[in-house]
């Protein structure tokens, strides 16, 4: 079973722009995939970019962000010690110096939701943020 590291990202921009974005202030590469998700890669390590698929639990109001750039680790690593870790940190770290977008990195959040269809209720999950 692997872990999870998520860097939620707050903006009204598109998907298109929010990938060009990052590949020009981070400097990384950024690719489109066939499924409509986005890859985003430093070296060998890489994640992915999408609209995020989890809902809010508790104080952790994820609706507030309208993408994610998810990777995962190894369930024996210290997901803050991983390269998918640094790999997120320095995305959002460039974000934060050239963007208004709001940010938000989260270690090990669980219960990953469908997203709901139109005039669905989202169900509630249980995060975890070790």
């Amino acid at each position: 079973m692997s872990r999870s590291v998520d860097l939620f990202l707050s903006t009204p921009e598109p998907l298109e722009v929010v990938a060009a974005t990052i590949r020009e202030k981070a400097g990384v590469s950024v690719d489109a995939a066939l499924d409509g998700t986005w890859t985003v890669r430093e070296g060998e390590t890489s994640v992915s970019l999408s609209p995020h698929r989890y809902v809010d639990d508790g104080d952790l109001f994820l609706s507030r962000y309208a993408y994610a750039l998810s990777g995962e680790v190894p369930a024996t690593a210290r997901p803050q010690d991983t390269p998918v870790a640094a790999l997120l940190r320095q995305v959002g770290s460039a974000i934060q110096q050239h963007t208004s977008w709001a940010v938000l990195m989260v270690l090990d959040l669980q219960y990953r939701e469908p997203i709901p269809a139109e005039g669905e209720p989202a169900h509630r999950s249980n995060g975890s943020t070790s």
